[in-house]
């Protein structure tokens, strides 16, 4: 199931670390938000307003980057689409087991998870990106069971390989 009008939105969660309120804000800066972008540095600036503890600078990862691209190109440039609230939750309630529904922010927790299962992560780094403390998560984060080997393929779901296996009918 894509839904392809909430992409940008899920985009900002999974791979950027951004929690729902701060895309819904993100979203409502002059230029829905991509002026906050920098392609040529490579990072996304959050301002105090944006950021549930205000400003920060969150680096864009190669598959930050990919779908950033696509997303541009495409045309599906919204990152919090009117109709999200109902959208979105349909789209939970397809993909996601009944246990996980209830829980805000899932993919900024994907995010937060796979980013430290990743060779050279720091703990450090992650709550930058994620605006939160190290101590964070560390306390929510530092026991769960997620392998290296998980957390590449979830930064191998690209937009080259997703829309291909939704084609196609396969699994990513």
């Amino acid at each position: 199931l894509v839904k392809t009008e909430f992409i940008a939105f899920a985009v900002l969660g999974m791979f950027a670390g951004m929690r729902r309120e701060e895309i819904q804000r993100f979203a409502a800066q002059p230029g829905g938000g991509w002026e906050e972008i920098n392609f040529n540095v490579g990072t996304i600036q959050i301002g105090p307003t944006i950021g549930k503890r205000g400003k920060r600078v969150i680096q864009i990862n190669k598959t930050l980057k990919r779908w950033l691209d696509w997303v541009k190109k495409d045309g599906r440039m919204d990152f919090y689409p009117p109709n999200l609230n109902k959208g979105w939750h349909a789209v939970r309630i397809a993909s996601l087991p009944t246990a996980k529904l209830r829980r805000r922010n899932l993919s900024r927790h994907s995010f937060i998870t796979y980013s430290l299962r990743m060779p050279k992560a720091s703990y450090a780094q992650v709550a930058r990106d994620a605006g939160t403390s190290e101590g964070t998560i560390r306390e929510y984060y530092e026991d769960i069971q997620a392998t290296a080997k998980m957390a590449a393929t979830y930064w191998a779901l690209t937009p080259a390989r997703i829309l291909k296996s939704a084609n196609t009918g396969s699994s990513p």
